[in-house]
């Protein structure tokens, strides 16, 4: 959800195993390449209130758009048509890599190979 210059997201992994939620402020405007710095958090759900994971600090760059088909109105769709939706779209995004040519388990993977954008910011 994107309201103003702050965007929430949440979401599950590993089917509903564990959960995460991010809040993100953007400082970059609301170009195309949106750049925003925020908190991170994932937790495994397990007990009554999950078991806290991982806390992170985090900075995304929008580097391009969700392929929606033109005219998709997303408000019609029934919860099961959107998460079927999402979980193919999510299929068509080629994982992040470590340095030993592996998938990276985790966003916070410290062996990730830099992806073409983060670049610049590492000279």
């Amino acid at each position: 959800m994107q309201e103003g210059d702050r965007i929430l997201m949440h979401g599950n992994w590993a089917g509903f195993a564990g959960s995460d939620g991010m809040v993100i402020d953007l400082f970059a405007g609301t170009s195309p390449r949106d750049e925003g710095a925020g908190q991170w958090i994932e937790w495994l759900n397990a007990a009554v209130y999950g078991t806290p994971d991982f806390y992170f600090n985090t900075r995304l760059r929008r580097v391009g758009q969700c392929r929606i088909a033109r005219g998709l109105d997303l408000s019609r769709m029934s919860q099961a048509e959107l998460e079927k939706l999402t979980i193919d779209m999510s299929r068509e995004v080629k994982p992040r890599l470590r340095k030993d040519g592996k998938p990276a388990q985790s966003p916070g993977d410290p062996e990730q190979v830099p992806l073409k954008e983060e670049k610049e910011y590492r000279q």
